[in-house]
């Protein structure tokens, strides 16, 4: 009990670290339950049922959290970066009426 309040307290103090990366979602059974978790860029959260299913596998996500408890502030999804389909096209936009854009 004394270990987790200096934990807490340590906790207000530090810094906020981020981390940013592909999400993996992992379980794993103990006892009594099953502890969900979503993994980030090699950094691993213990995250509630609710917090598992909103979290898309292999979707990219940055998570910010306390560093020495791995308490979760934030999550915020990464859009993926749009990527052009014909690499011979690079460098040609069009408007929406399909005329060049100088």
């Amino acid at each position: 009990m004394i270990r987790n309040s200096i934990d807490r307290l340590r906790d207000r103090h530090d810094k906020i670290a981020f981390v940013q990366g592909h999400g993996n979602k992992n379980f794993r059974y103990m006892t009594r339950s099953v502890i969900k978790s979503y993994a980030v860029n090699g950094q691993r959260f213990d995250v509630s049922a609710r917090a598992y299913n909103a979290m898309v596998e292999g979707e990219a996500y940055r998570v910010y959290y306390t560093p020495l408890r791995k308490t979760i502030l934030s999550v915020e999804a990464i859009p993926p970066t749009p990527r052009l389909r014909h690499p011979d096209l690079a460098g040609t936009f069009t408007s929406t009426l399909n005329r060049p854009i100088h």
